[in-house]
């Protein structure tokens, strides 16, 4: 265990443009730099069972008065669910009955704090010794807000969607990798920039590494195992999130061998598009 806990003293918090609050660099923090290193909890198993039987009662009428009126004092309140303030986390271990193991966590210090757009964050993480470590994804500048990803996608309905879920299917997800989408990574416990073994993967990973600001889907295809196109769906402008991750997982149902996607993005000011096919198994 460590006696001293790092962190890179340019960090503060204050009101946020995204929401509530949030975390701001204090000067300039160079990509890779370890932002802070914080302890966390992890919720046990039974947590969400609650959750879904307070959801079960107020929905069947048999929750009492007197817990039915907190609840809605909180609301009033304006105070939000603690869920929104979760993470998610795989832990390097062996999957349960061939489904990922996934933990509910809560970061201390500014950890709840950090913001997420979904699609363009500039901050990663990844649990080490019990401890969660921030780390700048790229190059911050003095007074920019820093934004990590919770290990899920959330929607404008408060509707959350898993990375893994929605878009990698038969995902080999090692010990020491890390997948990239978005800016976006889910993290193991190693800091590596790309899925191992899988070119496609890299080939994107290759791109994110490369992107401005970001990656932007364009189109979404399912291929038939001949190279047939078999569907083909063309993203507006500025669709809501919530059905771009229904899009992609209606996609995902198609149940097609390859899932194949088009993103573009800026690389020095200059447009670049790049093609990649994941495997939908």
């Amino acid at each position: 265990m460590k006696q001293v806990l790092h962190n890179c003293g340019r960090l503060e918090v204050r009101q946020s443009p995204i929401e509530g609050y949030g975390v701001f660099a204090m000067d300039d923090i160079s990509q890779g730099e370890v932002l802070e290193e914080v302890p966390f909890v992890l919720f046990p198993e039974y947590t969400k069972y609650g959750e879904k039987l307070m959801t079960f009662l107020k929905s069947e009428k048999l929750l009492h008065d007197k817990a039915e009126y907190l609840v809605n004092l909180r609301h009033n309140l304006k105070f939000k669910v603690p869920e929104k303030y979760y993470f998610k986390w795989s832990p390097p271990a062996p999957d349960l009955l061939g489904e990922r193991i996934v933990f509910t966590v809560l970061p201390l210090g500014n950890g709840p704090i950090y913001n997420t757009s979904n699609t363009n964050n500039n901050a990663s993480w990844h649990i080490d010794d019990q401890l969660f470590r921030f780390i700048a994804d790229k190059n911050i500048k003095k007074g920019d807000e820093i934004r990590t990803f919770y290990g899920y996608f959330v929607a404008e309905t408060g509707e959350t969607y898993d990375v893994n879920n929605v878009f990698f299917h038969g995902l080999d997800r090692g010990k020491d990798s890390i997948v990239r989408l978005y800016n976006l990574r889910y993290a193991a416990p190693e800091h590596i920039t790309a899925v191992q073994g899988n070119q496609e993967y890299l080939k994107l990973n290759e791109a994110i590494a490369k992107a401005d600001d970001g990656l932007k889907i364009e189109r979404i295809q399912s291929v038939e195992a001949d190279g047939n196109i078999k569907y083909t769906f063309d993203f507006p402008t500025n669709w809501s999130i919530d059905f771009f991750y229904k899009k992609m997982d209606e996609f995902k149902r198609a149940k097609m061998p390859i899932t194949q996607m088009t993103y573009t993005y800026k690389t020095g000011g200059n447009e670049e598009i790049i093609t990649v096919s994941l495997p939908n198994r």
